[in-house]
């Protein structure tokens, strides 16, 4: 039997099929007839357990206590629910060759080794597979054409999954290829996308005389670098960071802005309609939104430019000595050392933040200050901004704020705290020093426990630590499962 080990190249990679297979199982077996886990993982909603289990005569694969199998190996990173949890995908090998299983049926070709597997909302499996040295990307409509390799994290979809694409890799360059039409090949290309409703297509390319931000079927360039490339949710509108002999400069929408030393990220609205930057020259930052100029500024936190629903754009901002929130263009409330957290209600527009003045944090929301505090780590509205929640420190004692009233517990996870959709619960993931462990409380109640094995699962799921906005989505998504949970008791 063949295995696959991981390849890496400087520009592009293909991912390989990692985990135990074949001979190296029995190194996860205690004894021969005894159980093993190999590998564990919840549901997205955490209400049940997938387990890769060795036994003696192979390894199966258990959903909700439904047993499939046996295989002679379950290569461990293949095991993907779908975004409902009503579904899971795997890569198992048999007779020597590997083959997709969802929900413990066999699809498609046999393959002799997977590389990346993803869904596509909770209907599509899109993943790239190995035969002979060939790769391929196997989507709906079935494999697409011989590469040499995929690049790695290139697999796209829209959000229904009628339309994909992914890099390939060849002898001859790097082809950018969506719905099965090949463009390229060239030195190199990224920053792949698809917009949600399958319409618009952005990518970066290197050719030879520079680099190149394609949108459609429009080309722009050549320039000597292009940092980010963002397409706008829907409407085809779209933002990149080029580099130009005179400096950075914003492509939107096909105009450059002028020339400047530093451009942050590109925000959009939900709807595409609206969009916003904030670059710095000499010093001196300003804050783009669309065609209008905000500022002069002495720092902006150009990482968190935030929309409302309906379109406000609000941001942190120092000059004058002191920092405030500017909402469309205009400051509001007090002035602070620093302003951080700045969130909007997910439907109404009332705007909350934490201040920093003298080292004492306080919580603002819709123009009301509330609490003194050494820290405020993490803040959160519900839906109409009626109700807020905090997590804060203070002489040592970490708090989780609701609506200005204190809860101690021994940590408070920050990143962690939501409402859910009507408002009427909240919770949040807190440390309990008495056992190391994490609990998810719900409206101020410990509601369950969340064990190690879990937060391990994730992060070799995830092959390594996440980042910060991965690690945070996913434990707001626990925990709105929890509070779901805690509501149908």
């Amino acid at each position: 039997m063949r295995t696959r080990r991981d390849v890496r190249a400087p520009t592009v990679s293909a991912l390989r099929l990692r985990g135990w297979i074949g001979c190296a199982a029995p190194l996860f077996a205690t004894a021969c007839g005894m159980l093993s886990t190999v590998h564990e993982a919840k549901l997205p909603d955490r209400s049940g357990t997938i387990a890769v289990v060795q036994e003696a005569e192979g390894q199966y694969v258990f959903v909700l206590g439904e047993r499939f199998g046996p295989y002679d190996g379950v290569a461990v990173e293949t095991v993907k629910p779908s975004e409902d949890g009503r579904h899971v995908a795997w890569a198992a090998t048999t007779d020597g060759s590997f083959r997709l299983y969802v929900d413990g049926e066999a699809r498609g070709e046999r393959w002799d080794g997977f590389g990346e597997v993803r869904w596509v909302g909770s209907r599509h499996v899109v993943f790239a597979a190995e035969r002979n040295g060939g790769w391929h990307v196997v989507t709906p409509t079935g494999p697409s054409e011989r590469y040499d390799s995929i690049a790695a994290g290139s697999l796209v979809s829209d959000r229904d999954g009628s339309s994909h694409g992914f890099i390939g890799i060849d002898k001859a360059g790097a082809h950018v290829v969506v719905d099965g039409v090949a463009s390229g090949p060239f030195q190199g290309a990224g920053a792949l996308g698809i917009d949600e409703e399958g319409a618009h297509v952005a990518f970066v390319s290197l050719e030879k005389n520079g680099s190149f931000v394609h949108i459609d079927r429009e080309r722009y360039g050549p320039y000597r670098d292009v940092a980010t490339l963002a397409l706008s949710p829907r409407l085809g509108r779209f933002a990149a960071s080029v580099l130009t002999e005179e400096g950075w400069r914003a492509l939107v929408d096909g105009n450059s802005s002028d020339p400047c030393d530093t451009i942050g990220a590109f925000t959009f609205t939900r709807d595409g309609t609206r969009v916003a930057w904030a670059a710095s020259k000499a010093g001196q930052w300003t804050v783009h939104r669309d065609a209008a100029v905000l500022g002069p500024y002495d720092a902006v936190d150009h990482s968190a430019l935030r929309f409302s629903a309906d379109g406000r754009l609000a941001f942190g901002a120092k000059f004058g000595g002191a920092a405030r929130v500017i909402e469309d263009g205009q400051a509001v409330g007090d002035t602070f050392d620093r302003v951080e957290l700045v969130t909007w209600a997910g439907e109404a527009p009332v705007l909350g933040f934490a201040g920093v003045r003298d080292n004492q944090a306080s919580v603002v929301v819709g123009g009301e200050t509330r609490g003194r505090y050494d820290a405020v780590t993490d803040l959160a509205l519900d839906a109409k901004g009626q109700s807020w929640i905090a997590a804060a420190e203070l002489s040592g004692a970490s708090l989780l704020v609701t609506d200005g009233v204190p809860r101690a517990f021994d940590g408070v996870a920050a990143g962690s705290l939501t409402f859910d959709e009507r408002g009427e619960h909240w919770g949040a993931l807190v440390g309990d020093a008495s056992d190391r462990s994490l609990h998810f409380i719900v409206d101020g109640a410990r509601a369950s426990r969340l064990a190690f094995d879990e937060i391990a699962s994730f992060v070799q799921v995830d092959r390594g630590p996440p980042d910060d906005a991965r690690l945070s989505a996913t434990m707001r998504a626990w925990v709105r499962a929890e509070i779901a949970r805690h509501g149908r008791r």
